[in-house]
């Protein structure tokens, strides 16, 4: 008899793997933006006023690029009718329901 050894699949294995690269970009990202050195290794005009790349946002604290869209939103308006109470319910002029037992017809 043989035994069976169970095996990660493989989506598994990808999402860690990418997990992995996406904190290892968080952190490098972190050190670059504490690091003026470092940041200035990697680009040669990092201390130019008008340099902008994911290090500086990241050392401003704008980790969303999106953040800085402006968004305007209006509250929707919704009609509200109000219906009027009846002592009757409307049923049907001529009893369509099946007989107990019956069902459609065959086809």
């Amino acid at each position: 008899m043989t035994a069976v050894v169970p095996v990660a699949p493989r989506p598994f294995r990808f999402t860690r793997g990418i997990a992995a690269l996406c904190a290892g970009a968080v952190w490098l990202l972190g050190v670059l933006a504490i690091s003026p050195q470092l940041h200035d290794h990697v680009h040669e005009d990092a201390a130019a006023p008008h340099h902008e790349c994911a290090v500086t946002l990241f050392q401003h604290g704008a980790e969303n690029p999106l953040a800085f869209s402006r968004l305007s939103v209006a509250p929707a308006e919704f009609a509200v009718a109000t219906l009027a109470p009846t002592d009757s319910i409307a049923r049907p002029a001529a009893d369509v329901r099946l007989q107990p037992g019956r069902g459609p017809p065959r086809r």
